[in-house]
């Protein structure tokens, strides 16, 4: 589904749906407040258009308020329904794929018009907004203050490419190897149903971004277990920049089924008590990423 109230403006529309899809990233539980300062400061606007996208998920039972307490979510994240386009599905998923393209290309320059979107790829303002919220749902655009949008840094170079996998390939082992490491079975557990569902119904037609963010949870879901607030930041920011690069590497099917089965391969080893195995595992996980040409996971 998609936040798209007639009564509501673009930001205030957008950004409903960006705290829909934070809810379920995030797994939050029914009850977990959903405090406007903070909600505005992740999504780098002020608090009122914030307050206004809270009222319209308010208006579809989402989200309740409570007098001088603020705003609450009233179902488990994992209840709430994927955030999707609704209008003009078809002509937006195909406008989505080719500003990706573009810009990944470098025919799209950083900051972007409505205007110069449309006159680009001859398309109404409808799908053209259909297309931005979705790339704005996934990090890979935002909105200005008041005219235009802006894509947020990406690696899209070769070189800053293996750069990006060799970082990974310091951080990451290294998370799994933190003293503070802690091991949540429950969560572990969630994620590897996610990865096995992902390689159970794998085919030609499954969305690049699902399988994307898929595995972003996995990397994330270690990241934040090491209980080191700095190498979780720095993983969720490699996520953000890694985001097309890692979108265009999931056409190859194969590769997918060996991403996925290591994944897997590394929960096993951590519910088994063998963190020094999964580091082990993670390094050649991301070895292997380095002989791609170009890179990518």
């Amino acid at each position: 589904m998609t936040i798209n109230s007639p009564d509501a403006t673009k930001l205030q529309n957008e950004l409903a749906n960006r705290i829909l899809a934070f809810a379920k990233t995030e797994s939050l539980k029914a009850g977990a407040k959903l405090k406007e300062e903070f909600l505005s400061e992740t999504f780098e606007v002020s608090r009122s258009p914030v307050r206004k996208a809270l009222g319209l998920l308010m208006k579809e039972g989402f989200v309740g308020r409570i007098s001088h307490r603020g705003f609450f979510l009233r179902v488990n994240a994992s209840d709430l329904p994927p955030v999707s386009m609704t209008r003009s599905a078809g002509e937006a998923a195909r406008l989505y794929e080719a500003m990706i393209s573009d810009y990944m290309d470098g025919a799209l320059q950083n900051r972007v018009s409505e205007a110069q979107l449309q006159r680009r790829y001859r398309t109404d303002r409808t799908v053209l907004l259909e297309a931005l919220t979705r790339l704005s749902i996934e990090g890979i655009i935002t909105s200005n203050l008041g005219y235009g949008w802006t894509f947020e840094p990406m690696v899209r170079t070769p070189t800053a490419n293996i750069e990006s996998q060799r970082f990974r390939l310091i951080l990451e082992p290294a998370g799994l190897r933190e003293p503070t490491f802690h091991k949540d079975e429950g969560k572990l557990l969630e994620v590897r149903r996610e990865q096995a569902d992902i390689l159970e119904r794998l085919g030609p037609k499954t969305e690049p971004s699902a399988i994307f963010q898929a595995s972003v949870r996995f990397h994330e879901l270690l990241a934040r277990l090491s209980g080191n607030r700095f190498i979780l930041r720095a993983i969720e920011h490699q996520s953000r920049q890694r985001t097309l690069v890692d979108y265009r590497s999931y056409d190859d099917l194969d590769r997918v089924v060996t991403f996925y089965s290591e994944h897997i391969e590394m929960i096993d080893h951590i519910l088994d008590g063998r963190q020094e195995s999964a580091a082990r595992l993670m390094e050649h996980h991301i070895r292997f990423l380095l002989t791609l040409t170009p890179a990518g996971a």
